[in-house]
């Protein structure tokens, strides 16, 4: 069988979902939030969540911001998820609980190694994101290089060094920053 998809839906993804909680309902929504979690982790390509309080400041009576981020390893396997009948029972769950229709913003490959589109969320310290790249590609920086020149003996050291380059990029962007965000989300947002 042979796929007819496009190359950008095999890119990674990103999904921000803002939630806009009822007051009275958030012990019910963070349960929500767990099953939900469990429930999508199930499929195929699904490679974590994570759930970010708003930081504005909430009054007993108003409704609370939620930021859900979750991440799939390509377009095809979030399309499974999103047409599941799991993720659509799920969704009728969650409509006592909001006030609003949450809004959904979806993020390709690095657009979204570190920033958050909702503002209310502190965006990691930029010493914290230099930190955490540098740890993501010395290690490819020191490995890669050399296997390619044992693998590429012979070719101009300009088309290794850009075989490099390219190892590097597609390994920083699929493997090594989702990886890292997700290890060291403690880290990156302390406050959640």
């Amino acid at each position: 069988m042979t796929c007819h998809c496009k190359v950008e839906d095999l890119d990674p993804v990103t999904v921000v979902v803002s939630y806009r909680i009822k007051s009275e309902q958030m012990d019910a929504f963070n349960l929500w939030s767990k099953k939900i979690a469990q429930v999508a982790n199930q499929f195929p390509g699904h490679q974590g969540t994570n759930i970010i309080p708003s930081q504005a400041p909430v009054s007993k009576k108003s409704s609370r911001e939620i930021t859900t981020i979750f991440r799939f390893n390509n377009h095809l396997n979030l399309a499974v998820w999103e047409e599941s009948l799991q993720r659509a029972e799920m969704l009728e769950q969650l409509q006592p609980l909001i006030d609003q229709v949450p809004v959904y913003q979806k993020y390709d490959g690095v657009d979204f190694w570190f920033d958050l589109p909702d503002h209310s969320v502190k965006r990691p310290a930029k010493y914290k994101m230099a930190i955490l790249s540098l740890f993501a590609i010395y290690p490819q920086i020191l490995f890669i290089p050399p296997l390619l020149d044992h693998w590429l003996q012979g070719y101009d050291r300009y088309f290794v060094v850009f075989i490099s380059c390219i190892c590097t990029a597609l390994l920083m962007t699929w493997v090594a920053m989702p990886l890292m965000a997700r290890v060291f989300d403690f880290w990156l947002y302390p406050e959640k």
